[in-house]
């Protein structure tokens, strides 16, 4: 696996790139009623999904960090709880809370660090790490993905 940058560290760096991006490019923002409620909501959301996904990974006793050395040790194909409805549930709330951040900033600009952040994880986390889970759960995992979305 050729993953070198943490996902928590990418989440800060597009949660950061998002708050630039709205305080250079002002002229996009928008403003509208209970915006601070729909944002903690949405923030809300987001930490639930990602911390529904770490125990789920916690309770089978199996990896949940998603680094080289590690996922090299996976023990268990998690596929129920939250894993019934998207492969990434972590990587989803981080998304989600991201998608609330931007609501917090009321910039439609900081929309893109979402996405950048959904790009970049597919790219350089997920198909990765979805290579290895192959590797290591063969049929098994073949079987699950044809299921289960990997962003649901």
């Amino acid at each position: 696996m050729n993953t070198r940058i943490p996902p928590d560290l990418v989440l800060l760096i597009c949660g950061l790139s998002m708050w630039v991006f709205s305080r250079l490019f002002p002229q996009f923002v928008v403003t509208f009623r209970h915006s601070t409620l729909l944002s903690g909501t949405i923030l809300v959301v987001g930490l639930v999904l990602s911390m529904s996904g770490i125990a789920a990974l916690s309770t089978r006793h199996t990896t949940v960090r998603p680094d080289r050395s590690s996922l090299q040790k996976a023990s268990t194909l998690v596929t129920s709880g939250i894993y019934r409805y998207t492969r990434n549930p972590v990587y989803l709330g981080m998304a989600v809370m991201l998608l609330g951040w931007a609501f917090l900033l009321k910039n439609w600009v900081s929309l893109g660090g979402v996405a950048m952040f959904i790009a970049f994880i597919t790219q350089y986390q997920i198909i990765p790490e979805e290579r290895v889970l192959s590797a290591i759960f063969g049929d098994a995992f073949a079987a699950y993905r044809r299921q289960t979305r990997r962003w649901a």
